[in-house]
């Protein structure tokens, strides 16, 4: 499948159950979705979402990185995967709600 537009990768992250991604908008998309991610990192920002997002231990720096680590994390992450789902699809709902606000008292 060709990714050209965000809803084209909206509709490719949808359906999966969870993401591996290095790329900064594919782990946030992934979040919004309620998709656990491992996060391939090979800059800071991608640590700080993984860490806001509490996926701290599930990013992985693209630096020395290896199979064997990879896999790990992705089976540890399997394990876990409904509880991290259920809190990421919390959060998303309360930042929305929060963000919604925000533009109420800016725009009324």
């Amino acid at each position: 499948r060709t990714v050209e537009t965000v809803d084209d990768l909206v509709a490719t992250l949808a359906p999966l159950e969870l993401v591996v991604s290095g790329r900064f908008h594919g782990i946030l998309l992934a979040f919004l979705l309620g998709k656990p991610v491992v996060g391939l990192s090979y800059q800071s920002k991608i640590d700080e979402l993984m860490r806001c997002a509490g996926q701290g231990a599930y990013v992985l720096s693209t630096t020395g990185l290896d199979t064997d680590t990879l896999i790990e994390r992705v089976v540890a992450l399997e394990g876990d995967r409904a509880r991290i789902s259920a809190r990421l699809e919390d959060e998303a709902r309360r930042r929305r709600l929060v963000l919604e606000k925000q533009f109420d008292a800016l725009f009324n």
